[in-house]
């Protein structure tokens, strides 16, 4: 019962470290990566790594809210703006690929 709230806060706490730069510039400096130009790569340093962490975050909130978690559906636009910030096509398409 824990294990997948545990992994959305995990997610959501990743996504939320690589926004912090983004949201409060003044106050979190995180070093350049000079491969990732203006995509979001941190924490993982690879942006398609991050999206796809993203992605995987939206569908497990999804699941989450589906069954009656409310507090799941909060995770979401922390990690749609992590998951567009990337820039990854690949990630942004398989978080919106339909689900069976």
């Amino acid at each position: 019962r824990w294990v997948e709230p545990a992994l959305l806060a995990t997610i959501v706490a990743t996504a939320a470290y690589g926004l912090s730069e983004r949201v409060l510039p003044s106050i979190f400096t995180l070093d350049a990566l000079p491969s990732a130009g203006d995509r979001l790569a941190h924490p993982l340093t690879y942006w398609n790594g991050q999206g796809a962490l993203a992605a995987i975050g939206l569908v497990l909130a999804a699941g989450l809210a589906a069954r009656g978690r409310r507090l799941a559906a909060a995770a979401a636009p922390i990690l749609g703006l992590d998951l567009y910030l990337t820039l990854s096509r690949g990630s942004i398409g398989a978080g919106l690929a339909p689900k069976k």
